[in-house]
């Protein structure tokens, strides 16, 4: 969800302005609850269950499978991306601050129900 989604679903309860839901997201994101989805400038709650630490000091790599037809976002820690990004990384001698990698397509479900037709 964008900090707009975010703020349209809690107005009835609760009335905030966008910079209080950015804050609120920028601390989520660096206790590590939640991600930055770059390509749709949004956010998701983080489901694997990783600490605060950036998954590139880990030797993992953060990545998020994303639906073009439904929206759905699925994450995931591969360490073997991981490592060879490191690997490329280190041969260029550039340092990272993070590692993300967005990989769009159709998920199963959108699969499934457009080979159901």
């Amino acid at each position: 969800m964008g900090a707009y989604d975010i703020i349209a679903a809690i107005r009835p309860q609760v009335e905030l302005a966008p910079p209080t839901v950015y804050r609120a997201l920028k601390q989520l994101v660096s206790a590590g609850k939640a991600h930055r989805i770059e390509s749709l400038n949004a956010f998701v709650a983080c489901r694997c269950g990783h600490d605060a630490q950036p998954a590139y000091r880990q030797g993992e790599a953060i990545g998020f499978i994303i639906c073009d037809r439904c929206g759905s976002v699925d994450e995931f820690i591969d360490p073997t991306i991981g490592e060879g990004v490191a690997a490329a990384l280190v041969l260029r001698g550039f340092s990272a601050s993070a590692t993300t990698l967005e990989v769009r397509g159709v998920c199963a479900n959108c699969s499934d129900k457009a080979a159901a037709r």
